[in-house]
Parts: structure tokens; C-alpha cells; sequence
């Protein structure tokens, strides 16, 4: 019997005070080696994108809510990374939730 894998993605933001992308990537890719996950994608935000169009996170939303998507987790280095203000975080998270995909955090506890 084989056992697969999970499958997941990484997102990342634009840096973070001091942490560069670099360091949040190699961040994830811990996390997901931990979680015995395999990074599908990476999804990068270009310092030179307008904040208010995120096109990368666009991609991923639409990459991981397809009609055929195999993806179990999407990884972040900081979940502010991701979501910009309380309302987008409940609003994707019920739409990650209910397309059985996890959130998980580099620098934070979560349940997978």
C-alpha cells in the first residue's frame, strides 16, 4: 500500500521588516519538510506588484479553490503575510476550510 503525501503551496508575501522572502521561503520549506508536506508551488509577491492587487495570492486562490485542486495545505511564513486585515482572514479561511485545504504557519502553532 503506498502512502501519499499531502500537497501543499507556499505563499509569500512581501518581506517582513528585517526577514527577507529568502528567509521566509527556507521557513516554509521547514515546515513542510516537518509536515511531511510536498511543496507543490511557490507563490511570491514581486516587490515591484501593487499591494492592493496581490496577483500572486489571486493565483493561489484560484490554484487551490479549481475545480481539480489536490492541494491539502497552503503555507505562510506569518498569516499577516497573507490576509491584510481580520474580515479577508475569516473570509478565506472558511473558503480553505471548506475545500478541506489547511493553513499552517511558520511561525505559529497550528493544527494540521
Amino acid at each position: 500500500m503506498t502512502n501519499k503525501k499531502s500537497k501543499a503551496v507556499i505563499y509569500l508575501g512581501p518581506a517582513l521588516g528585517n526577514i527577507s522572502q529568502d528567509e521566509m521561503l527556507s521557513e516554509c520549506r521547514r515546515l513542510c519538510y516537518d509536515k511531511r508536506l510536498d511543496v507543490l508551488e511557490i507563490f511570491r509577491e514581486q516587490p515591484s506588484d501593487r499591494v492592493e492587487l496581490r496577483t500572486e495570492f489571486q493565483r493561489l486562490v484560484e490554484t487551490c479553490l479549481g475545480d481539480h485542486s489536490t492541494i491539502t495545505h497552503v503555507a505562510v511564513y506569518e498569516f499577516s503575510g497573507l490576509f491584510r486585515d481580520y474580515l479577508e482572514f475569516e473570509y478565506y479561511s472558511r473558503k480553505f476550510e471548506a475545500a478541506k485545504i489547511s493553513l499552517i504557519s511558520a511561525t505559529r502553532d497550528t493544527p494540521d
